[in-house]
């Protein structure tokens, strides 16, 4: 209870009105009070109330299977903030690590709001879309630390909000859409050099958020559906200078697009319940890289260039528990988008480590997918420019 005067707009039969503070209250107070609801009768059993004596909670039995739940008094009705705008995101790096790093994520979905009795639980908002980014870097970037990328450039799109729960014969609440990647593209006339383990060179990105999970519903209430994810926006990474990595698993250069992740379906639990499906994974977008520098990687596993776009993986569907109750499917992952590296003529892509390709491209796939990857082998910079233009 907020102790604000509001105004009542609308009268919901039989026990609840409606306010202009996007409130509702519930006027069955009274210990004894009875009310019915498509065909099923609850009746107080108990009430709370805070210090000043006013209800913030009753306890109702239902007729239809003697259960008693708990429900607030009065239940915000405000929509979810759908989001905008992205923020920079701030990490460490070590005492001894110079880096470049522009990450920028989009804002996550406001959380729908509950349902009981009359009132619909809301749906989540939706995330805001990652900036688009374009730059050009000059200079020297060293990352010495592990786990630590020397030039950092990723956008990524915020999380859709969850859907809210329904109680008391309201369905939950849809997850909220996952907002997109930005579109990424960097020109490095840069000298990086990082010598910990998987410290990538260069990591372009572009990735989108994850849908929000669907509400759940309670006592004949049903789940609903996740939250559509967002695609992955295009990643171009364009090297005109050096890039040198020691440690292994420490690739050269990185770019990818990484569709989003589907939110999960809601669960369903009472006597008849029927829960939410999973939405589908969202898709890559397309992924290029420009290698007209110079890119040397020493370690194991270290590979020169590599360009992925992945699709992003299906959310799970709801559970379902009760005397009548089904469960939902999940849902399929999404596509990846085209990856293409080309070669300039005066270029140089070497690698010593074991297991370590000059260049390689990963298929374009869905996430989980089996195609087996296919590679392009570069050993000297006039067979990497032939190896372009024939690659499939």
């Amino acid at each position: 209870m907020t102790g604000e005067f509001e105004t009542v707009t609308k009268q919901l039969p039989p026990m609840q009105v409606q306010t202009d503070g996007n409130n509702v209250i519930l006027l069955a107070d009274e210990v004894g009070q009875t009310f019915d609801v498509s065909g099923t009768t609850y009746t107080v059993t108990a009430v709370t109330t805070d210090a000043g004596g006013a209800v913030t909670a009753v306890s109702l039995e239902s007729s239809a299977d003697n259960t008693i739940s708990t429900t607030d008094a009065v239940t915000s009705i405000a929509p979810a903030t759908n989001a905008t705008g992205a923020d920079e995101v701030q990490f460490q790096s070590g005492i001894n690590d110079s880096i470049y790093r522009k990450v920028l994520r989009g804002r996550n979905g406001g959380n729908g709001h509950i349902g009981a009795l009359f009132i619909s639980a809301g749906d989540g908002g939706s995330g805001a879309k990652g900036d688009d980014i374009n730059q050009t870097i000059s200079g020297s970037y060293t990352s010495r630390s592990n786990n630590l990328a020397a030039v950092i450039v990723q956008s990524i799109g915020g999380d859709g909000g969850k859907g809210g729960n329904g109680y008391l014969g309201s369905d939950g609440g849809s997850g909220g859409n996952a907002g997109v990647g930005g579109d990424v593209n960097l020109v490095s006339n840069a000298q990086v050099l990082t010598t910990g383990s998987n410290s990538y060179g260069i990591l372009v990105s572009s990735s989108s958020g994850k849908g929000g999970a669907g509400g759940s519903g309670f006592l004949s209430g049903g789940g609903s559906g996740g939250g559509s994810p967002g695609v992955g926006g295009d990643a171009t990474a364009t090297n005109n200078g050096t890039v040198a990595t020691q440690g292994a698993g420490s690739i050269g250069i990185l770019a990818q697009s990484l569709g989003g992740s589907a939110g999960d379906g809601g669960g369903s639990w009472g006597l008849v319940s029927s829960s939410g499906g999973g939405s589908y994974g969202g898709k890559g977008g397309d992924v290029r890289v420009n290698q007209n520098g110079v890119v040397q990687t020493e370690g194991e596993g270290a590979h020169g260039v590599l360009a992925e776009s992945i699709g992003g993986s299906g959310g799970d569907g709801g559970s379902g528990g009760g005397l009548f109750a089904d469960g939902s499917n999940g849902g399929a992952g999404g596509p990846g988008g085209d990856a293409t590296i080309t070669a300039g003529s005066n270029s140089s892509t070497k690698t010593s480590g074991d297991f370590a390709l000059p260049s390689s491209r990963s298929p374009s796939a869905a996430a989980a997918a089996t195609a087996a990857p296919r590679w392009v082998w570069w050993r000297s910079a006039a067979r990497a420019a032939r190896a372009a233009t024939r690659a499939p």
